[in-house]
């Protein structure tokens, strides 16, 4: 099941574009690459993240360095939605590259939030930290 949904996912591409053609990838074995692992491994109280995430309040925003823009996604057609607003709401997110102090660790930072039911159909915008851990110098 895993590999006939990876193979669909490569066959129809991945996020916004892929009509025209974006978001096209071929899957494989993973590499093991140790360059960046001791960022993703070591964690520590700060990092940056590669990755636009929603806000989350284990983030201790005043003793961070951030940018924010607002993003509104369109709903996905591969669920047949006509007829309905496909405009999700406009969410805040801080941007990539940014760089977080943690009040509390967890395993995740940011947020899948569920902004709208359109047809019965719960529908959810992510915006999950790729986070990079990093000690901060004093």
């Amino acid at each position: 099941k895993i590999f006939s949904s990876i193979k669909l996912l490569q066959d129809i591409g991945l996020g916004g574009d892929r009509s025209v053609g974006g978001g096209r990838a071929i899957f494989s074995e993973p590499i093991e690459d140790t360059t960046l692992k001791k960022y993703i491994d070591n964690k520590t109280n700060r990092f940056i993240t590669l990755s636009p995430i929603l806000i989350d309040l284990t983030i201790d925003y005043e003793d961070s360095y951030y940018d924010y823009f607002t993003f509104r996604g369109i709903i996905d057609n591969n669920y047949d939605f006509k007829n309905i607003n496909i405009w999700k709401d406009k969410l805040i997110y801080l941007k990539e590259g940014s760089n977080f102090k943690i009040k509390e660790g967890k395993p995740f930072y940011g947020e899948v939030k569920e902004i709208k039911i359109s047809n019965n159909v719960n529908v959810y915008q992510y915006g999950l930290a790729f986070p990079l851990y990093i000690q901060q110098g004093g």
